[in-house]
């Protein structure tokens, strides 16, 4: 479990030299020791991900939604596929699915998901 804690929740710290000296280090060391923000790291992608902005609840998708899949093969490095579904409505793009692993063959991969 995370229990999520931030420097002003913290009387002795809150509103001292510390704090203000972590103000200065780099966006996402700073975010992670002053907000609580573990999710960032420096030399991510996608340094704007908000989990509570970017992730939604989990829903049944529409069967009218048409699916997408993305992959980037690998055996030795990580296989990586990714299942989307298009929300044509309101222009938005969700994944669904994802594999992430070393050592797969082709066969296992893709197709395990929706054969």
């Amino acid at each position: 479990m995370f229990i999520k804690a931030t420097i002003a929740d913290n009387p002795y710290l809150h509103e001292t030299e510390y704090e203000r000296s972590l103000a200065a280090l780099p966006e996402a060391t700073r975010n992670a020791l002053l907000l609580g923000r573990w999710d960032c790291f420096e030399g991510a992608v996608f340094s704007e991900f908000d989990h509570r902005v970017h992730t939604c609840e989990p829903f049944k998708i529409p069967d009218e939604w048409p699916m997408y899949r993305s992959a980037d093969d690998g055996f030795a490095e990580p296989f990586c596929a990714h299942w989307y579904a298009m929300d044509k409505c309101h222009n938005r793009l969700y994944v669904t699915d994802e594999i992430y692993q070393r050592g797969l063959l082709p066969e296992q991969s893709c197709y395990k998901k929706f054969s």
